[in-house]
C-alpha cells in the first residue's frame, strides 16, 4: 500500500521517500504575486477584517404621471396585528439561502420567540449573516435544519443588540452570565464562513401574499406602502429617491443618504407623492446619471412645482447648478430601481445629451431615434453600465440600472436591465409588486456583500516521470455561489536555465518575468485553442460529457450506495436538493450540465421551460490539490486518472490523456447545494463544498489506485472513503461524521488522513489517522477552548469502524480511549506518524493544536486499544499555558501545520528536531500575533512516556522561555542540553508561518507571509513573503542571502530572501538533490537557493519532482 498526498512522504526520522512519477504545486492567479492563505479574506472581504467598504447608493425612480392613479384590485394593506391563515406558521419565520420566496413546502424555519436579531424585527423579509446558539457545546455555529431549541442572532446586531441583557451586545462562544452573549468586543464571534448567509421572511407576512385581492387601490397607493415596506426592510444601504417632474424629465426629491438616518424622512417623502403628467423615462433617467455623476442640473429646474432637492446639490442650496456626486468611494455599488406602469411619453428631450454625454460614442456606439418616444432608455442604462462616473476615484465608478413593470411588461424596460446590468421584475398587485421589491433587495443586499479582488486562480498541478504532464488547477473568485473553475494540462521541460512550464504549441505558459500564466499559452486538451488565463476556457469544463451520458453520481439515501443523479432517481427530492417542487427537474438538469436557468446570460432559454444548451463549468479547487492515478500506463497507452474535488461539491474523475470526465459525483450532504449554485446569486460569504485534501493509496504490488480518502475542510464534518481500483466504478466504502456516536468531537474535516499499519493485540490493522478537525469557533480571535475537533482517530481503512481515539477529560463526548486533561483545543493539522524502530508498525505521533500545544504520543504494538497510546502535550507554545486570563493576544500562537520531525545526531547528542512555525491561517492578514518558528528537540526519542509523567518533573513541560531566542543574532551556540531554538517573526507586523517547513541535509527551509496595508478601503490585503534557510541545530544563517559585501560575517537578514507581494506562500518545494525552491521559481530555474552543482561535483538534472502544498499563482489581474 502507497499513499499520495503530495509527491514526497515523510516518515522516519525526516527521511524523505520519493515517488518519482508524481508531482504537486498550486497556484494563485493574484496580481505579481505567488500566494497561499488558507481562509479566502486574501481574496475577499469576509466580514471579519478590518475593512471599511462603503454601503451601497441606492436610488429610486418611482413613476408619478397620471397613469399612477388608476385604480386596481389588490389586497387589502398589511397588517401586522392580524393572524393570517394560510400554509406557513404565523408564530415561526421562514428561511432561504437564496434570493427566492418560500413555498408551503419550505420547511427550514425557526420560532419567533427565538430571533434575537434586532435587525429584523420591523422587516417582514430581512437578508443577512446569522448563527445559531448551541447550548451543549456553548458555541454559535451555522443554522441546522433541527433547531427549534437554538437562539438566532444576526451579524447587523453585533455591538447593538444582544440577548435579554442589553449590556451584552457581542454574541460570544461561551460569554459571561447567559454564555451566549458577552459586552467584550473581543470575544466577539467571527461572522465568516460559519455564517448561514439567509433571507428571513414572516410566516404571517407570508400567508397574506397568498390573500385574494379583494380591494380596489390606486397604483401609486400601492407603490406607496410597498415602498415604505421595502425601506423597512432595508439594511445599510444609501437611498434616494426621484419621481417625474408634471412636464419634462424629473428631480431628486430625496438626496442619497445613510437609511439609518433618513429612513423616515424617506418614507414621508414617499407618502407625499402624487399622480400627475407624462412618463419621461429616459429623460429622468438621463438626469439621475448627471446627479450621481455630479455634473449640471438640467431636468431638476425645469419645473416650477418640483425641483432637484438643496441638499442634492452643491452648496446645499437650489441656487446651484450642479449636483454633489453621492459616489464617494471607490469600490462602491451604485443602483438604479426604475418603476414604472407604462411605457414612454413626452420622452424625446434629452436624446441629443444623452448622446453628447462624455465617451458616449465609443461606449454605446448608438444613436437614439428621435421620433420614437423613450427610444434612449435603454442606451442611458447602458451607458451608466459601462461608464466611469467618478474618474477622480480609484477604480470603475458605474451604475446598474433595474427595472420593475407595475402592470406593464413591455419589452424597452426588459432591455433596459439587460443593457444595464440588471435585472428586470413584473408585478400587478400588492403582492408581486412587494416580491419584485424584496427580491431586488436580496438582490443589492448580497451583492454588496462579498466583495473579491479582480483576480483568477490556479491551484495545483502533478506530473508523470515519462511525460511531464502538469495538470494546473485554476479558479476566479466570484461575488456568487458559484466560483467558476477549471484543471488544465501542460508539460515541463529541461532547458539549460531550468524546468520550464510549456503549452501544445512548445511556447511557455508563463509570462517572461514569470509572473503571470501568459494569454497566449495553449493548453494540451484546448489545443489549438488560446485559452491562456481564461478560466472558463478550455481545459477539462469545456470537455464535460453531454448530460444524457453524465456519468454523475450520489449516494441519495446518505449512505453507501451509488445511483444516478438524474431527474428518474426518486430518491432525490426536491426537499434533498432544498429547492422547491416545481424547480427539482431543472435543479438535477442543471446539475448534470445544462444551463437551466441561463446562467451564461446567452439567452438561449429565455422562452423555455428547461434550458436545451449545455452548461460547461466547474467550481473551484480552493484547497483541495488534485492527485493522480496510473491504472495502466505503458509506452503505448496511458491510463492515468486525475482526480479533483470542487466546493460546488463535485469529486471529479478526469481522464489524464483526454480531458474527459469518466465519472464524478456528489455527496448527498451536498445536494441541497445545487439549488443556490444553479441560481448563482450573489453570496454574502464564501461558500464551501468538497474543500478538503485527497489521500490517493495505491497497491503495494502494482502502484495502481485503491482507496480515495478525502474532506470537506470548511464544506461539512465528514470523512468519505472510496473504493476507486476500477477507474470506471467508483464504490463508497464508508463515511464516518460527527452525528455518529464515535465521532461526536469530530469537526471540520480539516486534518488529512495519514494511512499506517500498527499491530492491535495480535492483529495488524490498516488505518487512517488524522486529527479532530476544526473548530469554526476558531475564526474568533480571542483565546478559546474548543468544542470539536479536540481528538484524534485511528479508523479501520477498509470499515471505517473506530480502532482508538483520544479526547478531552473535560469536554469530551465520546468515549475515548486515552482521555487527556490537557486535549481542549482542535487539531486540524495533519499528524506526523513514524515508524522509528522499522519494524513496519507506527509507533510515534507529533501534532500542534490551536491553544499552540505540541503533541507525542507513543503507539504501542500489540497492546489493546485501551492501552495502546500514551502520549501527552510536550511543548507549550501559545496562550494555554500563558497564566493570565484574558491572554495577551500576541500569546493566541496556533498550529496548522504538520510539524516536520527529523533525527538530528551530532557529536555530542541525539534527538528528534520537531520543527513547527505558528500562523493564524484562518485569518492570515492578522498582525495581532507574535509568531514565531520553532525548533523542539525531543531527547527521549526511544522511550516510552506514560501520559501520568507528562509535565512532571522527569518530563517536564516545555514552553518558550525554554528555547533559545535566536531573532537578534545570526548565529547562535546550543548547549548540548538545550531543549531548542524559537525565531521570532520580526520583519513586519503580522509575520506568520502558513505552511509545513522542509529540512534538507539539516538544512531548515520555510516560507512566511506578513500582511501589508491595502491601497483601497474596500479591497482585501495582499502581503509579503519571505523564504528562510536555517540550520536545524541553531537556527544560524548559512548564506549571505542579502548579498552583501561581506561574505564572512553574516547577519540576521541572512536567513531569508524576500519574496513576491501578494497572497502567501506555504512551504517550499523539495528536490532530492538539495534543492528547494519557492512558487513559479521552480518552473524557471530563479530560486537563490538553487545549487548549479550537486554536492557530489555532477550536473544537476532541473526537472524534478517538485513538491509544495496548495498555493495560488497570479495568473493576470483582470478587471
Amino acid at each position: 500500500m502507497r499513499i499520495f498526498r503530495t509527491a514526497v512522504m515523510h516518515d522516519t526520522w525526516g527521511t524523505i521517500y520519493r515517488y518519482p512519477f508524481l508531482l504537486f504545486i498550486s497556484i494563485l492567479l493574484w496580481p505579481s504575486a505567488q500566494t497561499l492563505a488558507d481562509d479566502v479574506e486574501i481574496f475577499v472581504n469576509t466580514g471579519d477584517q478590518e475593512i471599511s467598504c462603503a454601503a451601497p447608493n441606492i436610488l429610486f425612480i418611482i413613476d408619478t404621471s397620471a397613469s399612477m392613479d388608476t385604480k386596481v384590485f389588490t389586497q387589502a394593506p398589511w397588517d401586522p396585528t392580524e393572524n393570517y391563515s394560510g400554509c406557513f406558521d404565523s408564530s415561526r419565520i421562514y428561511y432561504l439561502e437564496t434570493a427566492t420566496t418560500p413555498d408551503c413546502d419550505t420547511k427550514t424555519s425557526f420560532r419567533k420567540s427565538n430571533n434575537f436579531c434586532q435587525a429584523s424585527f420591523l422587516s417582514t423579509e430581512y437578508t443577512g449573516l446569522f448563527q445559531a446558539w448551541n447550548e451543549e457545546r456553548e458555541a454559535w455555529e451555522r443554522i441546522p435544519d433541527d433547531n427549534d431549541s437554538m437562539l438566532i442572532e444576526c451579524a447587523a446586531d453585533a455591538g447593538v443588540h444582544g440577548g435579554e441583557n442589553d449590556e451584552k451586545t457581542y454574541a460570544a462562544d461561551g460569554g459571561e452570565g447567559n454564555k451566549a452573549w458577552s459586552n467584550d468586543a473581543k470575544k466577539r464571534i467571527s461572522w465568516g464562513a460559519n455564517s448561514t448567509a439567509a433571507t428571513l421572511h414572516d410566516g404571517n407576512w407570508l400567508n397574506w401574499q397568498q390573500t385574494t385581492p379583494e380591494t380596489q387601490r390606486t397604483r401609486l397607493d400601492i407603490v406607496k406602502e410597498v415602498v415604505n415596506s421595502t425601506l423597512n426592510n432595508m439594511g445599510d444601504a444609501h437611498v434616494g429617491i426621484m419621481q417625474f417632474n408634471n412636464q419634462k424629465g424629473g428631480s431628486v426629491i430625496a438626496p442619497v443618504k445613510n437609511i439609518n438616518g433618513t429612513r423616515d424622512q424617506l418614507k414621508q417623502t414617499v407618502n407625499n407623492l402624487q399622480p400627475n403628467g407624462f412618463t419621461p423615462l429616459s429623460e429622468t433617467l438621463f438626469e439621475a446619471g448627471q446627479y450621481l455623476a455630479g455634473r449640471l442640473v438640467h431636468f431638476g429646474d425645469k419645473d416650477n412645482h418640483i425641483r432637484s432637492h438643496a441638499a442634492s446639490r452643491i452648496g446645499n442650496s437650489l441656487s446651484s447648478d450642479r449636483y454633489l456626486s453621492p459616489l464617494t468611494a471607490a469600490d462602491q455599488n451604485n443602483y438604479i430601481v426604475l418603476l414604472t406602469d407604462g411605457e414612454p411619453s413626452k420622452d424625446t428631450n434629452a436624446n441629443n445629451k444623452i448622446e453628447a454625454l462624455p465617451g458616449y460614442a465609443g461606449l454605446v456606439d448608438e444613436s437614439c431615434n428621435h421620433l420614437i418616444e423613450g427610444d434612449c432608455l435603454d442606451k442611458m442604462a447602458n451607458y451608466l453600465y459601462l461608464a466611469d462616473l467618478r474618474s477622480d476615484l480609484p477604480g470603475k465608478q458605474n451604475v446598474i440600472t433595474h427595472t420593475i413593470g407595475f402592470n406593464a411588461d413591455f419589452k424597452l424596460l426588459k432591455d433596459t436591465a439587460a443593457r444595464g446590468g440588471g435585472k428586470y421584475f413584473i408585478a400587478d398587485n400588492t403582492t408581486t409588486l412587494t416580491q419584485g421589491l424584496a427580491d431586488l433587495v436580496k438582490v443589492l443586499s448580497r451583492k454588496t456583500s462579498l466583495f473579491m479582488s479582480p483576480t483568477i486562480s490556479i491551484n495545483n498541478f502533478s506530473r508523470t516521470e515519462r511525460i511531464n504532464e502538469v495538470y494546473l488547477s485554476l479558479f476566479k473568485p466570484q461575488a456568487t455561489h458559484h466560483w467558476p473553475g477549471n484543471l488544465k494540462k501542460y508539460r515541463l521541460i529541461d532547458t539549460a536555465n531550468g524546468a520550464l512550464l510549456v503549452g501544445a504549441n512548445g511556447q511557455p505558459v508563463l509570462t517572461p518575468d514569470g509572473s503571470y500564466i501568459d494569454k497566449s499559452a495553449v493548453s494540451f486538451w484546448s489545443a489549438p485553442l488560446v485559452d491562456g488565463a481564461d478560466v472558463q476556457l478550455g481545459g477539462a469544463a469545456s470537455l464535460l460529457p453531454d448530460p444524457d451520458s453524465r456519468n454523475l453520481l450520489t449516494n441519495a439515501s446518505g449512505g453507501t450506495t451509488l445511483s444516478s443523479l438524474n431527474t428518474g432517481n426518486s430518491a432525490i427530492t426536491a426537499t434533498l436538493l432544498g429547492s422547491p417542487e416545481a424547480e427539482r427537474n431543472a435543479v438535477i438538469s442543471w446539475a448534470r450540465g445544462l444551463d437551466a436557468h441561463d446562467n451564461d446570460t446567452d439567452t438561449d432559454n429565455v422562452n423555455d421551460d428547461l434550458a436545451i444548451n449545455l452548461r460547461h463549468s466547474m467550481g473551484d479547487s480552493l484547497h483541495a490539490q488534485p492527485v493522480i492515478g496510473n491504472y495502466n500506463e505503458t509506452e503505448d497507452k496511458d491510463e492515468s486518472v486525475v482526480f479533483i474535488a470542487t466546493n460546488d461539491g463535485y469529486l471529479h474523475a478526469i481522464d489524464a490523456r483526454l480531458g474527459k470526465e469518466i465519472w464524478a459525483f456528489v455527496p448527498q450532504r451536498l445536494l441541497k447545494r445545487l439549488h443556490p449554485l444553479s441560481l448563482n446569486e450573489a453570496a454574502q460569504n464564501k461558500q464551501y463544498g468538497l474543500d478538503g485534501e485527497l489521500v490517493l493509496i495505491t497497491k503495494e504490488k502494482d502502484g495502481k489506485p485503491e482507496t480515495l480518502l478525502f474532506g470537506m475542510r470548511r464544506g461539512g464534518e465528514a470523512l468519505y472513503s472510496m473504493d476507486v481500483s476500477n477507474s470506471n466504478a467508483p464504490r463508497l466504502n464508508w463515511i464516518i461524521d460527527s452525528s455518529m456516536p464515535d465521532f461526536l468531537d469530530m469537526g471540520q474535516s480539516w486534518s488529512p488522513p495519514v494511512v499506517k499499519q500498527i499491530k492491535v493485540g495480535s492483529q495488524v490493522r490498516s488505518v487512517a489517522i488524522f486529527g479532530g478537525g476544526y473548530d469554526p469557533g476558531q475564526d474568533n480571535r480571542d483565546f478559546r477552548f474548543d468544542t470539536k475537533g479536540n481528538a484524534i482517530y485511528f479508523v479501520d481503512l477498509e470499515t471505517g469502524e473506530v480502532i482508538w481515539s483520544a479526547g478531552s477529560s473535560e469536554t469530551g463526548r465520546s468515549d475515548h480511549d486515552l482521555l487527556l486533561e490537557r486535549m481542549n483545543f482542535a487539531i486540524p493539522a495533519g499528524i506526523r506518524v513514524i515508524d522509528q524502530n522499522q519494524d513496519g508498525y507506527a509507533d510515534r505521533m507529533y501534532v500542534g493544536d490551536m491553544g499552540g500545544q505540541v503533541w507525542r504520543f507513543d503507539i504501542i504494538p500489540g497492546n489493546n486499544p485501551s492501552s495502546l497510546v500514551e502520549g501527552g502535550v510536550l511543548a507549550s507554545l501559545g496562550a494555554a499555558d500563558s497564566g493570565t486570563s484574558p491572554p495577551p493576544a500576541t500569546d493566541l500562537r496556533r498550529f496548522y501545520n504538520t510539524p516536520d520531525i527529523v533525527n538530528v545526531i551530532t557529536d555530542k547528542n541525539i534527538f528528534l528536531s520537531i520543527n513547527i512555525g505558528s500562523g493564524y491561517r484562518a485569518h492570515p492578514l492578522d498582525t495581532s500575533i507574535y509568531d514565531e518558528f520553532f525548533s523542539i528537540r525531543d531527547f527521549h526519542s526511544t522511550e516510552v512516556i506514560p501520559k501520568e509523567l507528562y509535565a512532571s518533573q522527569d518530563f517536564p513541560l516545555i514552553t518558550r522561555n525554554d528555547l533559545t531566542d535566536i531573532t537578534n543574532t545570526a548565529t547562535t551556540t546550543l548547549q548540548p542540553s538545550d531543549l531548542g531554538w524559537r525565531l521570532g517573526m520580526v520583519q513586519n507586523n503580522g509575520e506568520k508561518i502558513l505552511g509545513e517547513s522542509l529540512t534538507i541535509d539539516n538544512v531548515l527551509f520555510f516560507n512566511s507571509f506578513a500582511p501589508l496595508e491595502s491601497v483601497q478601503p474596500c479591497s482585501p490585503g495582499s502581503g509579503i513573503n519571505r523564504n528562510y534557510r536555517v540550520s536545524i541545530i541553531d537556527g544560524s544563517a548559512l548564506t549571505n542571502l542579502d548579498h552583501s559585501s561581506d561574505e564572512e560575517n553574516l547577519t540576521a537578514a541572512d536567513r531569508f530572501i524576500k519574496g513576491a507581494i501578494g497572497a502567501p506562500v506555504p512551504g517550499p518545494a523539495y528536490d532530492p538533490d538539495m534543492l528547494a525552491c519557492s512558487g513559479l521559481d521552480c518552473l524557471n530555474g530563479k530560486s537563490e537557493f538553487l545549487p548549479e552543482t550537486s554536492t557530489d561535483g555532477e550536473d544537476i538534472d532541473t526537472v524534478r519532482d517538485i513538491v509544495n502544498e496548495t498555493y495560488w499563482y497570479p495568473v493576470e489581474a483582470t478587471d
